[in-house]
């Protein structure tokens, strides 16, 4: 009777095990595709070349050419006393300010250099760092 019994519960769930079965393998090669696809985007993304940083001009690096930084000068004028930034931000970090433009010099916390803020397209405030004598 036991293996009647057991017999009748094996031809019932083997059915259901192999639809388990048949189901994880399915799930297994959808998920071997993703993992693929992830790992050739992952590599894509690795060989590319991370973005230039343009160094610091030799401008951007004296103390008296900061001092020279004052409101009211153009992009153009600051170009031409600090020379090209390091690197840009095009608006404040809450976007209260559409209109803001930073322009930073130099590494903050490895040596001299600054940021330059625009309002308007016109300088409103210069803040130097790393200098040993800062105005």
């Amino acid at each position: 009777m036991k293996s009647i019994i057991l017999l009748t519960l094996m031809a019932i769930a083997a059915p259901a095990w192999a639809q388990s079965n048949e189901q994880l393998a399915r799930e297994n090669a959808e998920l071997r595709a993703r993992v693929a696809g992830l790992e050739a985007r992952m590599a894509q993304l690795e060989s590319r070349s991370a973005p230039a940083v343009t160094p610091a001009a030799r401008k951007a690096l004296d103390l008296d050419q900061w001092r020279r930084c004052r409101a009211g000068l153009t992009k153009e004028q600051m170009i031409e006393l600090l020379g090209k930034p390091t690197t840009e931000q095009f608006a404040s970090a809450v976007n209260q300010y559409p209109d803001t433009e930073t322009w930073y010099y130099g590494t903050p916390g490895v040596g001299p250099g600054g940021s330059v803020m625009f309002m308007g397209g016109k300088v409103a405030q210069c803040v130097t760092v790393g200098f040993t004598n800062n105005p």
